[in-house]
């Protein structure tokens, strides 16, 4: 199944590609024609279809990734790196959403966790995911990173933790949350639109860093 999913969702990348590609062309050159009822409506049309082909396009990199994870072929590549700047890049990013859903975003760091030692890239995706996350299920509230860090005896570690005062999710759908095309919770939650992937990405991107992901609620 795995192999199949990898094909295909290669296959699938180029055509769509191609949707995007030419839509945004189309909308930029729609743009510089006088305006009109009409050509707005088209413009709004071609707008969705962008939209639309956007998100089937991160449902499918989803399946690439959780592919690849699951074959092993996934390579870490560790560097330090400095915490804030990237929180202000994952912020910035979805600032968007935030607005969309009149939340507060907001970064508390200790004062001792300054610099990371990890995949960058992979990080980020892990803190998108989760950030993401917590914005769509918050409606005028507050989403906030925060990041400690924790000596222990297998290692010294950054604990970074997001947080929201949205809907929740209920004890007994916590668990299998993190696995591979779950998507548990409320018939709120359930509504949202996905692969039911994210999660279960994240989880695995932090247990090849040697560490792991929690959830309370």
């Amino acid at each position: 199944k795995t192999t199949f999913l990898a094909k295909m969702s290669h296959e699938l990348r180029t055509p769509l590609n191609a949707i995007i590609g030419y839509s945004e062309l189309s909308v930029e050159e729609l743009e510089e024609l006088p305006k009109s009822p009409e050509t707005d409506e088209i413009i709004r049309y071609i707008q969705q279809i962008n939209k639309s082909g956007f998100n089937l396009l991160t449902q499918i990199n989803d399946i690439l990734d959780i592919s690849k994870i699951e074959n092993g072929k996934v390579d870490l590549n560790i560097t330090v790196f400095e915490l804030k700047p990237l929180i202000e890049e994952i912020l910035l990013e979805v600032q968007v959403l935030a607005v969309k859903k009149n939340n507060t975003l907001s970064f508390i760091p200790g004062k001792d966790v300054a610099l990371l030692k990890g995949d960058r890239d992979k990080i980020r995706q892990i803190l998108v995911n989760l950030v993401g996350n917590a914005c769509k299920f918050t409606n005028g509230g507050e989403v906030k990173i925060t990041a400690v860090d924790e000596n222990s005896p297998n290692g010294h570690w950054a604990i970074i933790s997001v947080s929201d005062n949205g809907i929740g999710i209920d004890s007994q759908d916590i668990e299998g949350l993190f696995e591979p095309y779950e998507q548990r919770g409320t018939s709120k939650r359930q509504r949202e639109k996905g692969t039911g992937l994210g999660l279960a990405i994240s989880k695995r991107l932090c247990q090849l860093h040697g560490g792991n992901i929690t959830v309370e609620s």
